[in-house]
C-alpha cells in the first residue's frame, strides 16, 4: 500500500514537471513567433523552468522519504507484535503434531 502511494507521488511530480515544461515550451514558442521575446530568452526561461521543476521533484522525493520513515517507525511495533503471534501459533501447531 505504502509502495503504491510513493509511486503515485513520484508519478504525480514527474507528470506535473512534464506538463509545466510542455506549457512553457508552447507559450515561449508563441511569444517568440509574435516577436515578444527572442528565442535565446525563451530558451533561458525554459531552462529555468526545467531546473525549478527538478528542484521541486527533489523536494517531493525528500518529503516522500520522510513520510515513509515515519510510517515505518509506526509499523515496527505492529510488525513485532504480529511476528510474536505468528511464532506462538507455530509453536502451538508443532506441539499438536507431536
Amino acid at each position: 500500500m505504502l509502495k503504491k502511494t510513493v509511486k503515485k507521488g513520484l508519478k504525480l511530480g514527474l507528470g506535473l514537471a512534464s506538463f509545466a515544461k510542455k506549457e512553457v515550451e508552447k507559450n515561449m514558442g508563441s511569444f517568440t513567433k509574435a516577436g515578444d521575446i527572442s528565442s535565446k530568452a525563451a530558451k533561458k526561461i525554459l531552462a529555468k523552468v526545467i531546473e525549478e521543476a527538478k528542484k521541486d521533484g527533489r523536494k517531493l522525493e525528500k518529503l516522500l522519504i520522510l513520510e515513509l520513515k515515519k510510517e515505518a517507525r509506526k509499523a515496527k511495533p505492529l510488525v513485532k507484535k504480529m511476528a510474536g503471534k505468528a511464532k506462538s501459533r507455530v509453536k502451538k501447531a508443532v506441539k499438536k503434531r507431536k
